[in-house]
């Protein structure tokens, strides 16, 4: 495993990377993975894999588990991940509709200890983790800088509508306080990153399960007033966190696009050649061609994971909600 020392991050000291360059499923197209290391014993475990199409100029999705404790492990070998796992679990192939087509995809394990992560610390909270997440990604963009300036968006399911929130929250907090230190101190060479959030991707999410007293639904707006967008999406035969209550949630909340949400029609959307309806779709903020900034979209014939089930309509989903063109 190589080990690379990020030495020149003052800022963040006594972070490394050990790393691995692997070739499952997909030999044509980068992959790292391995161990963002914290001096404070915390190891968070990761594998990324480059986009096929244009490498340098496409996104970047972050993607972890839910659960809560749920590893992303799940993402890369089903769904819209590179790989799909075959033969009763002895092999692996290609994916053709997969979200690095069109995406640099970096999949973690958080919180600590969940999955390949480990620590002698136990991280319990979502506000925690979140940090971790945000020393995380600046050691990342550190040791791979050709990814550093990508939109970034922030793609969970599940108990990851606590995480993602938070995680984005953070982040955005960061870089105001960055920007506000490099403003009064405009001499000081800070090694840190202004981390360029683009998107939050929600699927079939919990948002309400008041983890430390707060609703995390309440972090959406003032993100929203920042101008990163939001895709709420979701299977509709998902019993558990159904698309149904995203529309009873998500208009009560008091964001710069509740009238307009309120207001916006649902229309049918499809990912098929026959025009065969995938799901519905409602969005606010949106222009002409756009695919809105604050977007509810549910999925026909999808579960709790919604992207497993229907993984041809997720992808044709992601790829519009990336582009921010219109998805209906």
């Amino acid at each position: 495993m190589q080990v690379m020392r990020v030495s020149s991050l003052p800022d963040f000291k006594s972070l490394g990377i050990r790393l691995k360059s692997p070739r499952l499923c997909d030999p044509t197209v980068k992959q790292y993975s391995g161990y963002i290391d914290f001096p404070t014993d915390k190891h968070m475990f990761f594998w990324f894999f480059e986009s096929r199409r244009s490498p340098a100029k496409a996104p970047l999705v972050l993607s972890f588990g839910g659960g809560p404790a749920c590893s992303s492990l799940t993402g890369p070998l089903s769904g819209v991940g590179p790989c799909n796992v075959i033969n009763g679990g002895q092999d692996v192939e290609y994916n053709k509709v997969a979200l690095n087509d069109y995406a640099n995809v970096l999949y973690i394990d958080q919180l600590v200890n969940v999955g390949f992560s480990y620590s002698t610390v136990n991280v319990t909270d979502s506000a925690t983790s979140a940090e971790d997440v945000y020393v995380f990604l600046q050691v990342f963009f550190k040791g791979f800088p050709e990814y550093a300036k990508a939109p970034l968006s922030v793609l969970s399911a599940g108990y990851g509508g606590v995480h993602g929130p938070y995680i984005a929250s953070t982040i955005q907090r960061k870089n105001k306080e960055l920007d506000e230190q490099l403003r009064a101190h405009p001499q000081i060479n800070s090694s840190t990153v202004n981390i360029n959030l683009d998107t939050v991707m929600l699927g079939n999410a919990m948002t309400d399960v008041g983890e430390a007293a707060k609703d995390t639904a309440t972090l959406i707006p003032d993100l929203l007033a920042d101008g990163i967008r939001f895709l709420i999406y979701g299977g509709t035969n998902d019993y558990f966190c159904s698309p149904p209550g995203y529309l009873q949630w998500m208009p009560k909340l008091n964001t710069v696009f509740r009238d307009a949400f309120i207001q916006a029609p649902l229309h049918p959307w499809s990912a098929n050649n026959n025009g065969t309806a995938s799901g519905m779709v409602k969005a606010a903020g949106e222009k002409t061609s756009s695919a809105g900034s604050f977007t509810y979209a549910s999925i026909y014939e999808a579960g709790h994971s919604a992207s497993t089930d229907q993984p041809e309509a997720a992808y044709y989903l992601f790829k519009r909600w990336l582009d921010n063109k219109s998805v209906h």
